[in-house]
């Protein structure tokens, strides 16, 4: 720990590089720390380990180290092992993005301000630890994680964290871009709340367990999980994104999940007929599909966005479907089949043109690759892939 002394009187804002890093002088007596480039050495150790010092001498004075740039080290392969010490409190977006070789971190005590996308795309990072001595922060039980200790609040993962049992959310972007290598992961009991994006872009991520204590999940939480191969909706969720929230539904990405199941104690949604979808129940609204869903009959609508990004092969409108959301089946490109039951009062599939056709208004709605736009047709407002 090194002891901060306060320069006096005004100084400009000016940079000087000091052994491997450059200093941005923010006060007569703070400077935010960055990488000096390429040029310049990062001052690693023979372990591969970075350590962010919490003070630094020039020209006669001492300078507290308050913060790490925006971008400052990223893509550095350098880097195995980081060490920030204490005196640092914020860490800026994306300043360790893409550094492949860090495998784990340890955080002080002061750091309080923290982003999300700070460690983007380390898929090696195993070992998070926070001090504790820190009074917002916490990586609590050897949890490998960042959580926000007034919330209960996970903020950030990787591939080796054990979500903790005191834990009530799993916060918005919780472990995209930094999880590539993980396959599995339980959320315990006890979690009520996980936030928009938190595992999106786990690629490898193949099994999810949900806890019957989850309340809520948040858009694009799958998105681009593309080994995702099953998910069972808990008995205790009654808020799930689907219409008028984001153009990107739950499962967007997932061209490998082949089942989706509701609990059957489910009071809000349920996968009637073993669909493959999540239904809002009292509406009669289908919220969310994958690329195994079919759409049954009793089914009024389809939400917003509710196929978006999925790769569904065939889509069959039941008759008594009444309504489609805005961007229902948004880039489904391996789409090659649309056809809507006879006897439905909105919409057609007349001769055999392998589209969704609105019948008062000759809209052409929904179309595929294999589309045979029909005479008559006055507008077209979606083709896929065609």
């Amino acid at each position: 720990f090194s002891l901060c002394l306060s320069a006096h009187g005004r100084t400009d804002e000016v940079s000087f590089i000091q052994d491997g890093f450059k200093y941005i002088v923010k006060t007569d007596s703070t400077v935010s720390i960055s990488d000096a480039g390429l040029e310049v050495p990062l001052p690693v150790s023979a372990d591969s380990t970075l350590v962010i010092p919490s003070s630094v001498c020039h020209e006669g004075k001492t300078y507290c180290v308050e913060r790490v740039e925006s971008s400052a080290f990223g893509l550095r392969q350098e880097i195995k092992h980081l060490v920030v010490n204490e005196g640092v409190e914020r860490i800026d977006e994306y300043a360790f993005e893409g550094c492949q070789s860090l495998t784990d971190i340890s955080l002080p005590s002061t750091l309080y301000d923290w982003d999300n996308n700070t460690f983007g795309f380390c898929h090696n990072l195993r070992r998070i630890t926070v001090s504790e001595q820190n009074e917002d922060l916490d990586s609590r039980d050897n949890c490998n994680a960042i959580i926000d200790t007034d919330k209960n609040m996970l903020i950030f993962g990787c591939t080796g964290t054990r979500i903790p049992a005191s834990v009530t959310v799993i916060g918005p972007f919780a472990f995209r871009q930094c999880c590539q290598y993980l396959e599995r992961i339980v959320i315990p009991e006890g979690v009520k709340r996980i936030e928009r994006w938190a595992f999106s872009q786990c690629i490898n991520l193949k099994e999810i367990s949900l806890p019957a204590s989850l309340e809520s999940m948040g858009y694009g939480m799958f998105n681009d999980c593309m080994s995702l191969e099953s998910v069972t909706i808990p008995r205790n969720v009654s808020e799930i994104p689907g219409e008028w929230t984001d153009c990107w539904n739950l499962f967007s990405g997932c061209y490998n999940l082949k089942e989706v199941k509701v609990d059957k104690r489910n009071r809000t949604f349920d996968s009637r007929d073993n669909c493959n979808a999540i239904i809002d129940s009292k509406r009669d609204v289908l919220v969310v599909g994958c690329s195994s869903s079919f759409i049954p009959e009793g089914i009024k609508a389809i939400g917003d966005f509710a196929f978006e990004g999925t790769s569904i092969p065939a889509i069959r409108l039941p008759k008594s479907v009444r309504k489609i959301g805005s961007g229902a089946f948004l880039n489904c490109w391996f789409c090659s089949s649309i056809s809507v039951a006879p006897g439905n009062a909105v919409y057609d599939s007349k001769d055999d043109c392998n589209a969704i056709i609105e019948t008062a208004s000759a809209r052409l709605v929904q179309g595929c690759s294999r589309t045979v736009i029909p005479d008559g047709t006055k507008e077209i407002l979606s083709l896929i892939h065609i």
